[in-house]
């Protein structure tokens, strides 16, 4: 994931003041505010997720770019007056999306920041993009943490642009919840709500942002999860098995644009899972809405009263769809213990895996089979078993099921570690004294280990040397009795002679 990046001065170009300050913007992640940028992740030419990508809740859409080995990468041009056509990573990805932005402002120059995103989210098309997490937001809307509203879109972008009205002044409401601090115990979650009345100036948002201040001993073992009142469900942070720190988080912030149109009154949910094994605990929790009183003027064409989110975003829902492209629907609750596939208009024989539409014996590598229900006809409701192929953990290079310690085999640079029957991670060579550290039974192994070694090694060498004090000791009388017997044989042999002369 990039933010788009301009390769020229800003303050040359015929933009607005707010559009310059967008163009500033070096590369970020989720720990600052994104709101002003976009954010742009990539997509391989098969419309799969790259191996370098991070899923993000701040990605607002994607572009073409590099893939695994045999895919196509992107042709641009290259130093000494040349061009190449290996350029890879979000490093083409965001400059692609420069370039788009760029046409819809040469058809509009008067777009905004905050413009170009709401054109960015109308416009970007989900087809052909597999990803296991897509939903659909209060909106009707489709968005994924991976590809974010889907790839953008020139064509559709420049045409939007050339009739844009600039969108209401954005607005800011933030809201603590009240008695937060709870503890997070290992193997457990905890659920917090706040309840949103007022939120002035605030009616249809825009980004959401959460500020949680938690504490943790081991911050990669939290997975962070935010639920709208509209139910877009988002995962503000996964599970990060290379994440050690202890830090935990003070009051940090972790941005969302899932619930792009919606409001913002209602129950917010936030959900904290500890897949650890070591205690946590949240103090502070706070919501920052940005938004604005108003749709923007292309909701409101029609004229006169507002009207309903259907009417409203009928249109773009369309544009949006999956199911324009697609004949089959690959969706998913996003959470770190559920995973349900439903899959439509294909089937396969026993014993054959659904994969990309086709029906194969056995999964490809990093992924595994599993026995899913979908739905073969949504009006009748017949629930029936298929079994399909679904990704393996991104640590796994093979598995069995979706999480991390499910794995099977791990990447060269990795080493499977077996905690329970149940239970295998991969953790990188590189880090592995630090994870097993981390385990009571190691660190008991490793104090029992000195013990031996400060306390028997000393008590041996006593023993040995008492031992040979002893032995010398009875030397000495051995040889003491010996002589004494011998110095007895000499005077009774001198008496002896003594009595015969």
């Amino acid at each position: 994931m990039m933010m788009v990046r301009l390769w020229m001065d800003p303050e040359n170009l015929p933009l607005g003041p707010s559009l310059k300050a967008l163009l500033r913007v070096a590369g970020v992640r989720f720990d600052i505010y994104m709101g002003f940028g976009l954010s742009i992740s990539s997509a391989t030419e098969h419309g799969h997720v790259p191996w370098y990508s991070e899923a993000c809740s701040s990605t607002l859409a994607t572009t073409y770019s590099s893939g695994a080995v045999g895919e196509k990468q992107v042709v641009t041009t290259d130093l000494r007056h040349s061009c190449t056509s290996s350029h890879t990573g979000t490093s083409a990805s965001a400059p692609l999306a420069a370039g788009i932005c760029a046409l819809a402002l040469q058809a509009n120059p008067n777009l905004t920041w905050r413009d170009m995103q709401h054109i960015v989210v109308r416009t970007a098309r989900p087809q052909n993009l597999v990803a296991p997490d897509w939903q659909t937001n209060g909106v009707g809307r489709n968005v994924s943490h991976s590809f974010g509203y889907g790839l953008m879109d020139a064509y559709a972008m420049v045409q939007l642009a050339k009739n844009w009205v600039t969108v209401p002044e954005q607005h800011k409401c933030e809201i603590s919840a009240p008695h937060v601090a709870k503890p997070i115990p290992a193997k457990s979650v905890v659920v917090l709500q706040l309840e949103v009345k007022e939120c002035e100036g605030v009616e249809v948002l825009e980004h959401v942002q959460a500020k949680l201040t938690i504490g943790s001993q081991r911050r990669g073992d939290l997975n962070i999860q935010l639920t709208s009142p509209m139910g877009t469900r988002v995962t503000l942070l996964a599970h990060r098995v290379h994440d050690v720190s202890r830090q935990g988080f003070d009051t940090w912030p972790f941005m969302s644009v899932h619930s792009w149109g919606e409001s913002p009154f209602g129950t917010w949910q936030l959900e904290i899972h500890n897949d650890g094994r070591l205690l946590g605990d949240i103090t502070a929790w706070e919501l920052t809405l940005y938004g604005t009183s108003t749709p923007p003027a292309y909701d409101l064409r029609n004229g006169g009263a507002l009207p309903s989110l259907h009417e409203m975003f009928n249109e773009e829902i369309a544009h949006n769809s999956i199911e324009n492209s697609l004949n089959w629907r690959e969706q998913a609750e996003n959470r770190k213990d559920i995973l349900e596939v439903e899959e439509q208009g294909k089937k396969c024989l026993l014993n054959y895996n659904l994969y990309q539409r086709r029906c194969i014996e056995k999964c490809p590598e990093k992924y595994y089979s599993s026995l899913l229900e979908y739905n073969e006809n949504a009006e009748e409701m017949n629930v029936v078993k298929a079994q399909t192929c679904l990704p393996c953990h991104y640590t796994c290079k093979d598995c069995v099921g979706s999480m991390d310690y499910h794995c099977t085999e791990c990447y060269p640079d990795a080493k499977i570690v077996h905690v329970t029957s149940t239970e295998s991670y991969c953790y990188p060579i590189h880090i592995m004294t630090e994870v097993l550290s981390e385990k009571w039974y190691y660190r008991m192994f490793t104090m029992t280990y000195i013990l031996v070694i400060v306390f028997a090694i000393p008590a041996v060498i006593y023993l040995f040397v008492k031992r040979r004090k002893i032995f010398q000791s009875d030397s000495q009388e051995y040889v003491n009795i010996v002589t004494n017997i011998r110095a007895m044989e000499k005077d009774i042999k001198s008496a002896v002679y003594t009595d015969s002369e």
